[in-house]
């Protein structure tokens, strides 16, 4: 992001340059630019320097690009420069923009390059209900920053299950900080304080999206944000990689599901998050090759796409899934839309429910201490213990963890799928292995296992 201190770089670089006819460029962002003019007079031996804010854009009826001048700089600040180019924009029907003359006039709005939300005039803004804008806003940003469809539907499901309910119907002009608290308390009273973040910051965006309109508007939800309680984050609950065969068998045995028992078992199998497998369909299952391909859209961050090196195990239990057919689409449909083509019309989600898993394992006396993203983490412990860590960058590759250092990132796409194959090969036999030994009553009692939790005495 560009910054003053890189504005004043340039500036010292372009003095140290020669004179000439067409300006120097700063590029900031969305075409808004920084041109400097560095002219030779005749009366002075220093050159003459000049620096305007200039915004370009595509004009709508030719679809030629044109600039308009902004104001200069340093009486129009960058900050203040990115606010009129956002203004500029996105149609704010009141702004006042100075030329590089000095007089004022008002902007006539173009047609601008990136794509605009609906224009609102500043009076009718603090008019309008934050259901409608909260509407606006999810398109907007959905495109502007490409969020994956699990993102966006995480999103939708926070807006609609904890603020719509109770702020939907009010304007944004009479929503205060502490409407905005009562929203947020009630997450954190129900203990979801990851949620109760992600709501604050959301709301918080929606309010700055709004004050494009009317930069007066006040953002209730920054306010709110201060007054979050503080929360530690904690682990997910696992027990410890010896007794996963006893907590798999326990889970089956407490439900008749034959979606949930295969689900249940292949969440474990393949270290996919519940989100992701939930997500699996049937075209993503290429038995030439033995691997489930995910398409990034249904991954976390929806950036990468990743592959599962299907085993025996794994097969048997699609196989029999397949042989079912419950869904045209998706290998694991929710209850309600099984044995229906698309379910058109059905306004329940298409694919199992996460707290499929959950309630399992509360039924089998591991809850809390065993959680259905924890089994990631009991094979993570698994794999690091066995090969002692030889083989951690392939374990994290297989959990589909992004890359912290950026460089490493960008360079580094290897997917080591050989190493993989033979850790998941494995992994499905030591399952498959532990599940024979509970079955035979070879098991610590279910006291006895939630004491290796990491989440005991927690």
């Amino acid at each position: 992001m560009i910054t003053d201190k890189n504005i004043q770089s340039f500036l010292r670089d372009v003095e140290s340059k020669p004179p000439k006819s067409t300006p120097y460029k700063r590029y900031v962002q969305q075409g808004l630019c920084l041109h400097v003019y560095l002219r030779q007079s005749s009366k002075s031996p220093v050159p003459k320097v000049r620096s305007v804010w200039v915004q370009r854009f595509a004009d709508a009826a030719t679809g030629k690009e044109q600039s308009k001048v902004l104001g200069r700089y340093p009486d129009v600040s960058l900050k203040a420069a990115r606010t009129r180019s956002q203004q500029f924009l996105y149609g704010h029907a009141e702004f006042i923009a100075a030329d590089a003359a000095g007089a004022a006039k008002p902007v006539v709005r173009l047609s601008p390059i990136p794509k605009s939300p609906p224009i609102r005039s500043t009076s009718q803004i603090r008019s309008r209900l934050l259901g409608d804008v909260y509407a606006d806003w999810f398109d907007h940003e959905k495109q502007r920053k490409r969020w994956s469809d699990r993102h966006a539907r995480k999103i939708a499901s926070a807006f609609r299950d904890h603020v719509l309910p109770f702020l939907g119907q009010d304007t944004l002009g009479t929503i205060t900080a502490l409407s905005v608290r009562d929203v947020v308390k009630k997450l954190e009273q129900a203990s979801k304080f990851s949620i109760a973040k992600d709501v604050s910051e959301w709301l918080a965006s929606v309010f700055r999206y709004a004050a494009l309109f009317d930069s007066a508007l006040p953002n209730p939800a920054q306010l709110a944000r201060s007054q979050l309680v503080p929360h530690q984050e904690q682990h997910q609950g696992r027990v410890s990689h010896k007794h996963i065969g006893a907590v798999l068998h326990d889970g089956l045995e407490v439900t008749d599901d034959h979606v949930h028992r295969h689900f249940f078992v292949l969440l474990a199998l393949t270290a996919l998050r519940v989100s992701e497998l939930s997500a699996l369909q049937w075209d993503m299952i290429n038995y030439d090759e033995l691997q489930i391909e995910m398409p990034a859209r249904v991954m976390k961050g929806g950036k990468r796409n990743h592959v599962v090196p299907l085993t025996p195990a794994m097969l048997v239990r699609l196989r029999e899934l397949q042989s079912f057919r419950l869904h045209e689409r998706y290998v694991f449909p929710n209850k309600k839309r099984r044995g229906s083509a698309r379910g058109q019309g059905n306004p329940v989600e298409p694919t199992i429910h996460g707290n499929a898993v959950r309630n399992i394992l509360q039924r089998a006396g591991f809850g809390g201490y065993q959680t259905a993203h924890g089994l990631r983490g009991v094979f993570s412990t698994w794999a690091n213990d066995l090969w002692h860590g030889q083989y951690s960058v392939p374990v994290e590759r297989q959990l589909a963890h992004q890359e912290r250092d950026q460089v490493m990132k960008a360079y580094n796409l290897a997917e080591h799928l050989p190493i993989r194959r033979e850790i998941m090969a494995a992994w499905s036999t030591f399952i498959e292995n532990e599940l024979e030994k509970a079955s035979q009553g070879k098991r610590a009692s279910t006291e006895e296992i939630v004491k290796t939790s990491n989440r005991w005495n927690a």
